[in-house]
């Protein structure tokens, strides 16, 4: 096993993870709820703008998840070319989970949706 692969992977996997934490606690959280001094960020923007912001954010860190776990896979092998079959096949899964993702979070108005979708159909025919 590459150590530090491995390590690398769980350190992406935790500031995914607190990314979409902090982000909710420290930023959506407020703005939702119109406490004083966020009043004027849900003037600049209409709900609609809001709700894409937001499904940007923890589309960051469930890209951050997918990267995380084909680094650990890529970890678990000897010869990182070997890793290649197994980290598309994790990258394919990743895409798609995101274009999913960003198809339910911007309620289909964003068309990043079928990008992300084609991203994934491509890997899935490479492999």
């Amino acid at each position: 096993m590459n150590f530090y692969l491995f390590s690398a992977g769980i350190v992406m996997f935790a500031l995914a993870i607190l990314h979409s934490v902090l982000g909710e606690r420290l930023v959506f959280r407020h703005v939702r709820a119109g406490k004083p001094g966020h009043v004027m960020a849900n003037q600049l923007l209409p709900p609609r703008r809001w709700d894409a912001l937001w499904s940007t954010w923890h589309l960051l860190s469930v890209l951050g998840l997918g990267l995380s776990a084909a680094m650990i896979a890529a970890a678990m092998y000897d010869d990182v070319a070997k890793a290649a079959g197994t980290v598309a096949i994790i990258m394919a899964a990743t895409f798609a989970i995101s274009g999913l993702y960003w198809l339910a979070g911007t309620k289909g108005k964003h068309p990043a949706w079928i990008g992300l979708l084609a991203i994934a159909a491509l890997i899935a025919a490479a492999i």
